[in-house]
């Protein structure tokens, strides 16, 4: 064993702008699809920076996602809020 440390997925897959590529080819993608387009089609144009942005983190990354987007527990938040059946049937 050395002492090296390996690197982390993060590092590995080439760092922040890496995974920001990759998730702007995937929505790119995503929202001309037939079938799941129109689920995505109102997304914020901010989304896949945010996704970026928790993928680093997953992967060994800088903790952005957590200090600037509130981290793993206000996505589920807001993901369920948007969702919310009770938010939609009052105009939400």
């Amino acid at each position: 064993m050395t002492d090296e440390t390996a690197p982390t997925l993060y590092a590995w897959a080439g760092g922040t702008e890496a995974f920001e590529r990759l998730t702007e080819a995937f929505y790119r993608s995503v929202v001309k699809d037939e079938l799941i387009g129109p689920l995505f089609a109102h997304m914020d144009p901010d989304h896949p920076r945010h996704v970026a942005m928790w993928l680093s983190e997953v992967f060994g990354g800088p903790d952005r996602y957590t200090n600037e987007r509130g981290g793993y527990p206000n996505m589920l938040a807001t993901t369920w809020a948007r969702r919310s059946p009770s938010r939609s049937a009052a105009g939400g």
